[in-house]
């Protein structure tokens, strides 16, 4: 959320390279997270005590799962900030995680604690892989709505006001 204002504010031609900027250490931050919660998850499930300690799968899977969360966020963010949210991209959404997910259950289950956390993941990545397929579009399509066009006619009504 910290950085919608700053995309709102760039060019058409600054938003790309900041996005990759952006996404590039979001990566990296959840890369380390990842990282840790593979190499060390006891440090990590101590936290959640003695009763939690054997789920070190699912810790790595549900913090991946988070991360990609956290990226089509990201993602959405940047959307919503370049105004390139269109009705289209909703249903694509719901679209593509209610397939996503149909598809996870049909061929592999729930039937476990480790298969519920991955059903997550699965919806997660969904998401995200809408999200990118809407800013893609998006950034060929631009804005739904160019809001200097609608200040500037707010500017010249609230002239012919005085």
């Amino acid at each position: 959320m910290v950085v919608e204002p700053w995309f709102a504010r760039s060019s058409n031609e600054q938003v790309v390279p900041r996005y990759f900027s952006v996404l590039g250490a979001a990566v990296c931050f959840s890369a380390l997270f990842v990282g840790l919660s593979v190499s060390r998850p006891g440090t990590l499930l101590w936290i959640l005590g003695r009763n939690y300690q054997h789920l070190n799968r699912e810790l790595a899977w549900t913090i991946l799962s988070g991360c990609v969360g956290y990226l089509a966020a990201l993602t959405w963010t940047v959307v919503s900030a370049r105004r390139l949210t269109y009705w289209s991209a909703t249903f694509l959404v719901i679209g593509l995680t209610l397939s996503a997910e149909t598809a996870f259950i049909a061929l592999v289950g729930v039937s476990t604690t480790l298969r519920a956390v991955q059903f997550g993941f699965v919806g997660a990545l969904a998401a995200l892989t809408a999200q990118c397929i809407n800013f893609t579009l998006g950034m060929k399509r631009g804005p739904r709505v160019n809001l200097a066009v609608d200040e500037a006619d707010e500017s010249e009504e609230a002239l012919k006001a005085c």
